[in-house]
């Protein structure tokens, strides 16, 4: 097992936390939307080190999700452990956040906050709003650019109430068709 310490300097070095948009389809109303996860990762070629950081993430009651890379050529096997949702992530952030420094840290609070206002909010499903989107372009900012990948923050705009009152359901129906 490891210590949170140096846990949180592997979380630095190889790690990130994130929200990332991910497209639905929801086949009862036929509509499409739009949820913002949380996700935290952490991915390393050191399988003895992964097997330790293992160790600790269940020593602390971590869920995470295991995915083995298999090398070829010059490139090594890896072992990557997800976090993904609103409780997993927190929990991963609330544990190592006191022990992270820099960007990592940053972006870890972003997520914890981010984290912390879905679970005070009224629904289980409440619409997202300009905060979230600045959270997320912050967030974008603080990781740096991973790619050309990522969804553009105007499709979840779309999918924002106008007046600022959260839209029935009848109405995102509609709106999505």
């Amino acid at each position: 097992m490891l210590s949170l310490d140096f846990l949180a300097g592997l979380i630095v070095g190889e790690g990130t936390f994130n929200l990332i948009l991910v497209r639905h389809h929801d086949k009862r109303d036929d509509r499409d939307y739009v949820a913002i996860k949380p996700n935290f990762k952490l991915k390393m070629n050191d399988l003895e080190t992964m097997e330790l950081v293992a160790a600790t993430f269940e020593h602390h009651g971590l869920a995470y999700y295991r995915l083995d890379i298999p090398g070829s050529g010059n490139i090594k096997t890896a072992v990557s452990f997800e976090a993904r949702g609103l409780k997993r992530v927190s929990r991963v952030a609330d544990l190592i956040l006191p022990y992270l420094t820099g960007a990592k840290r940053e972006a870890a609070q972003l997520v914890a906050d981010y984290c912390a206002k879905r679970f005070s909010s009224k629904w289980a499903w409440e619409g997202y709003d300009e905060e979230d989107v600045a959270t997320i372009e912050r967030l974008r900012e603080v990781n740096g650019i991973a790619g050309a990948s990522r969804l553009s923050l105007d499709i979840l705009r779309d999918y924002m109430p106008r007046s600022g009152r959260r839209p029935a359901r009848q109405e995102i129906v509609r709106a999505a068709r």
